[in-house]
């Protein structure tokens, strides 16, 4: 009997434990099949992903139609045979469609206002690939860089034109944006041509392709637009200040493009004269005015025998739409100016008295420090503030300490975005750090922890931010010696870094940006002769991805990886800018030059 109860119990133990595995190993299936199920969804090849990529295909198809049809009715019922940009955008509104339609050259562009796709027609009726208008201003951007990296490293840029066929789709237009960036151009020119006048007839064709086609007058200029012309006064300071033996060349390029601005020579003093046309009660030319004025201490410092020439022309813009309440837009503006009158102040410290006098005005005008403009502001103006450490290390303390003062410390807890801008250009202290030894980084850390926001947040846009800091890290850390690399990465696991958890498009954009800085890097490194210096190197590039960079698949058909390609033209291009006249990696590299080249391969990526 016993026996037999024996048996039994022996009996429901093994059912037991055979229901237990059955259920352990449903549990296993069934998560296999939701990893998939979700793969399968939300996946890069997933059913939302292919449901969002059909419905934007599908707007575009439908737009390409419409623009299509509009144009033959409106060829049909024109006995010249010409369509303009006025019939097509008529007949576009007349069957309900939210369009501008602008000529450009021999081409007609429609604009659909809602979703900001642009479709270009030919002189023959065809409708050209649709690119997006934010890749087109990316691309635009880019293109008004390179005037600077000519003026520094003609080879370099020449050589990086093979970049440029990747982007063979991408078009200049002529709307507000691009208005901007023209105006940008021609200062960007000024800036050239002073140091390099060389460089000419590059710097010719770049503002030539950067240049409006159609016709506009200045009357229906937006104040942005006519804000950022203004500015080229400021420019034109600067260039005068740092070669003023051929000012008339970029003094005819403000009166040939500039609607605002018109220069005047003259054979006695003062040799220029600068006339400004302007709405001084616009609040965007009062944001400009302290740009100007900015560019004016710039000036100064580079050549102090200018000082009263200078002095008339601040004088005359000081006048430009002062206001005794400033706006949040224009207490911002003076924030910006702070950030290049401490660039002036490290170019040349002896004229302290006379650049701290501008500071006071600027200054003046910021009354609220907790506004979010300002804070923004001052995050963007980080920039500036470590440019000048760069620049002068040694003096770290004491820039540290006059922007504080005028700019106001650093808020208990900033917003997502200020968080994100601060972090973003925090990580352009890498670059200062690499250049030195370890003393003088000690006393740049323990000066700019007076300025640092804490990061607190952890958004896709502080994310992105992080991964273009381990780009930074890529280009840096591999090159230091290991007591610096030790230091280095103290400070960007604590100061420069939140661990990267998202995947969204952003995300993949950044990752794509960083992944520029890691592609230059390995081709640098592959440049060293010795092998066992080159391995150790490599070791720690790769040791860099391991702990930071996401292990994440990037869709390079996204419109935000697209334009993240083309970003990094932009900052290959201010590498071109930066790394040659300076101290930038002289002792790691002897004469050098360190610049970014990644490979075509990087590009090619689609």
């Amino acid at each position: 009997m016993e026996k037999e109860q024996l048996r039994k119990l022996k009996n429901q133990k093994e059912a037991g434990g055979i229901t237990l595995i059955a259920l352990v190993i449903t549990i296993v299936v069934l998560l296999i099949l939701a990893g998939i199920t979700i793969s399968l969804v939300f996946g890069k090849n997933g059913i939302i992903t292919k449901a969002q990529n059909t419905k934007e295909q599908t707007i575009i198809a439908d737009e390409k139609e419409a623009v299509s049809l509009a144009y033959i009715s409106c060829k049909t019922n024109n006995m010249m045979d010409i369509v303009t940009d006025e019939q097509l955008q008529q007949e576009l509104e007349n069957n309900g469609r939210d369009v501008t339609v602008t000529t450009v050259g021999n081409k007609l562009e429609v604009l659909f206002n809602e979703t900001k796709h642009v479709y270009t027609i030919n002189e023959n009726g065809r409708i050209e690939e649709y690119v997006s208008s934010k890749r087109n201003i990316t691309y635009a951007k880019a293109y008004c860089k390179k005037i600077l990296a000519l003026a520094r490293n003609p080879s370099a840029t020449k050589e990086a034109e093979k970049y440029h066929k990747y982007f063979d789709n991408l078009i200049v237009e002529d709307r507000e944006e691009f208005l901007i960036i023209h105006a940008n151009a021609i200062s960007n020119y000024i800036y050239g041509y002073s140091r390099n006048s060389s460089q000419k007839n590059g710097f010719d064709e770049i503002l030539e392709t950067l240049t409006y086609k159609g016709e506009m007058s200045k009357e229906n200029y937006t104040p942005l637009v006519q804000a950022e012309y203004i500015k080229n006064a400021g420019a034109l300071m600067r260039g005068y200040s740092s070669n003023a033996s051929s000012y008339s060349t970029f003094v005819d390029k403000i009166n040939k493009y500039n609607p605002y601005v018109t220069v005047t020579l003259q054979s006695e003093e003062p040799k220029l004269k600068a006339e400004i046309t302007y709405n001084k009660d616009l609040e965007e030319v009062k944001v400009a005015r302290e740009e100007i004025l900015g560019d004016c201490a710039i000036a100064y410092s580079r050549n102090p025998s200018l000082r009263d020439e200078i002095i008339r022309q601040f004088n005359e813009l000081v006048a430009i739409g002062k206001n005794e309440e400033p706006s949040a837009k224009e207490q911002a503006g003076a924030v910006k100016t702070i950030g290049k009158v401490l660039m002036a102040y490290v170019r040349n410290p002896s004229l302290i008295d006379q650049l701290f006098g501008q500071i006071e005005i600027s200054s003046s005008l910021i009354k609220n420090v907790n506004l979010e403009e300002v804070q923004v502001a001052r995050a963007e103006t980080l920039e500036a503030l470590i440019s000048a450490i760069n620049k002068e290390p040694n003096l770290s303390e004491e820039i540290v300490n006059y922007y504080n003062y005028y700019v106001g410390i650093p808020p208990e807890k900033a917003s997502p975005r200020v968080q994100a801008i601060s972090l973003y250009n925090s990580g352009n202290l890498l670059e200062v750090l690499v250049n030195n030894d370890n003393e003088i980084n000690n006393g740049i850390l323990n000066s700019y922890e007076k300025v640092n926001i804490d990061i607190t947040e952890n958004t896709d846009e502080i994310q992105a931010a992080s991964l273009a800091n381990i780009g930074k890290l890529y280009w840096t850390l591999p090159f230091v010696n290991e007591a610096e690399r030790t230091n280095i990465l103290e400070f960007f696991r604590t100061k420069l870094y939140k661990k990267i958890t998202n995947n969204t498009p952003i995300i993949q954009a950044a990752k794509y940006y960083s992944d520029g800085y890691y592609d230059s890097a390995y081709q640098e490194i592959m440049k060293i002769e010795d092998k066992a210096i080159k391995e150790e190197k490599l070791r720690i590039l790769e040791e860099i991805k391991k702990e930071f960079s996401p292990d994440i698949e990037i869709d390079y058909t996204l419109e935000e990886v697209q334009i993240a390609k083309i970003e990094f033209l932009n900052t290959i291009y201010d590498s071109y800018y930066t790394s040659v006249g300076g101290r930038y990696f002289i002792h790691r590299f002897g004469e050098r030059e360190r610049i970014l080249k990644p490979s075509e391969e990087y590009f090619r990526k689609e």
